[in-house]
């Protein structure tokens, strides 16, 4: 599951033509030494591009490897993640290989792992529309000791009318409740489980095996069953009565902190507020009500339905109600592990790859880190609303930036969330007439849902950029004026890294979708404006 990462980006032409001397600073203050020298470079290679040959030289991860310019100034030039962590991959690092696989002119990248148990090799072929593309079906990861025998046999999509099916030729396919084959890829062995690769959409899916003996993907909430044959139906039994589809949707079990979800192929869901599977199975149906089976233990429980229209559960004296959605007691930053890991009015914090800096479309795009900090200037409340002024403030490093003999642009990603539902204050409502003021620029109302409560947050921003601060190449300040109902406490400034490529970073540039954190934003810093 991938969600479009949002920004509040600061989108700076710094109007100075700068030569490599004038890019000075620290990037010239390296104490003598050359980066090339520090013991980060793994190989060097020529990466062919239809504009001409790279020399690049490799530094390498657990998660990834990257080629820089072979020059004194450490700018990135390209690129590739693992599909999955390589644990001590800079140790296991054996070659590269930069060599044109599919004879298109353009260089694709082989890179290979001495492990105990063999040799590990990943490939990546070049796409016309200039980014690597990882390619599992010409890789091979295999883990000493473990045997794919065990993983043999056919598996179930829990919650989907799909089942996996792995084969001893470390091949494997999904089949649908018709038995129709709908993917086909092949798998290898990692340390924790297998990792499926499907050929058609070139998806790579990484599986661990659980205490229970299942398969799961934590970052996609996707987890395999072992199933025994595919069940294949058309639905609901019908005994008779009333139409059984009336009993599909989500379901509330008043006062348990538990939700049911009746699905349209004869299964169910168990979901706790955090909206974790907790128990599934089949179930039937009569004009009565329903009868839930559970997967493993074969408990059942008998669900009749009330004049109400409500479920009954008669031997636990529980009551199911209809449900739109599963609304959780627990805040999000709270239930995905978030920390409030920075403080107001305490100095500057570092925030690794915070900026990046690029010009031309991307030319020579690089990340590098960056120091935020929030004053908050006053806080006050009357008359119900409480009125906060802050600003944050990012110091950018000249080390930070690229190598530039042109204008050049510093972007840094930064907003406003909601610690209890996650919620990005994006910046599109005021492009509707309800929400438009005209007062000022930059000014925006977003409301928020939180247990049967609703909370209108209103704040409007200015920008200012200095150049060559004290040790600072670019000193960044966005100054906030908010308004807060008296009761809401949730209001957090959020900074963020920079994307590794510029074709990610470009990616994060809508301002008016949806957004909420995810696990792949711990690395962010969390400011608590309210404290």
């Amino acid at each position: 599951m991938n969600l479009l990462k949002k920004n509040l980006a600061l989108l700076l032409a710094a109007a100075l033509c700068l030569s490599l001397a004038a890019c000075g600073g620290d990037n010239d203050a390296v104490v003598g030494d050359d980066w090339r020298v520090t013991g980060v470079v793994c190989a060097g290679g020529t990466i062919t591009r239809g504009d001409g040959d790279v020399d690049v030289l490799v530094t390498v991860d657990d998660n990834g490897a990257s080629f820089y310019w072979d020059d004194p100034d450490h700018t990135l030039f390209d690129s590739v993640d693992f599909p999955f962590t390589i644990p001590n991959a800079r140790e296991c690092f054996n070659e590269i290989s930069f060599a044109d696989l599919t004879a298109n002119g353009e260089s694709d990248v082989e890179i290979s792992f001495a492990t105990d148990s063999g040799m590990t090799y990943l490939t990546w072929l070049w796409d016309p529309d200039g980014y690597y593309v990882f390619r599992g079906d010409l890789s091979t990861y295999t883990i000493d000791g473990a045997d794919l025998s065990e993983y043999t046999g056919l598996w179930q999509w829990e919650g989907e009318s799909l089942w996996l099916c792995i084969y001893d030729d470390e091949t494997c396919a999904m089949f649908d409740d018709q038995e129709n084959m709908v993917q086909a890829g092949s798998l290898w062995l990692s340390e924790t489980g297998i990792v499926l690769y499907f050929y058609d959409t070139g998806d790579v899916v990484p599986l661990d095996v659980t205490v229970s003996g299942d398969l799961v993907n934590i970052e996609n909430d996707l987890m395999f069953v072992p199933a025994g044959g595919i069940q294949t139906g058309n639905g609901f039994r019908d005994d008779g009565g009333i139409d059984p589809s009336e009993y599909i949707g989500l379901w509330e079990y008043v006062g348990e902190n538990l939700w049911l979800c009746i699905y349209d192929d004869d299964t169910w869901s168990f979901f706790n507020d955090q909206e974790d599977v907790i128990a599934n199975g089949t179930l039937t149906a009569d004009e009565y009500g329903v009868t839930l089976y559970f997967d493993g233990s074969g408990d059942e429980m008998r669900l009749d339905v009330a004049v109400s229209g409500d479920l009954l559960d008669g031997e636990n004296n529980g009551t199911l109600v209809p449900a739109d959605k599963i609304e959780s007691c627990v805040p999000y930053f709270t239930r995905n592990g978030f920390e409030i890991n920075a403080a107001v009015d305490a100095g500057t914090y570092l925030l690794k790859n915070g900026a990046c800096s690029y010009y031309n479309l991307g030319k020579n795009y690089t990340v590098g880190d960056c120091y935020w900090e929030v004053i908050k200037n006053y806080d006050v409340t009357h008359d119900g609303i409480r009125e906060i002024q802050f600003d944050a403030v990012c110091y950018v490093p000249a080390s930070s930036l690229g190598t530039f003999d042109q204008e050049f642009i510093i972007s840094t990603r930064s907003g406003l969330y909601d610690f209890y539902t996650g919620k990005w204050f994006n910046t599109d409502n005021d492009h509707t007439e309800k929400n438009h003021t005209e007062r000022i620029d930059n000014h925006y109302v977003n409301t928020l849902e939180w247990n049967g409560q609703s909370y209108e947050v209103e704040y409007s921003y200015s920008t200012e950029a200095e150049f060559f601060v004290a040790d600072w190449y670019m000193v960044y300040t966005v100054s906030y004026m908010v308004y807060l109902p008296e009761g809401y406490d949730g209001l957090l400034f959020v900074a963020e890294p920079e994307a590794k490529t510029y074709e990610d970073h470009m990616k994060w540039s809508d301002p008016t979708a949806e957004y909420y954190l995810t696990e792949e934003n711990a690395v962010d810093l969390f400011f608590s404006v309210c404290d």
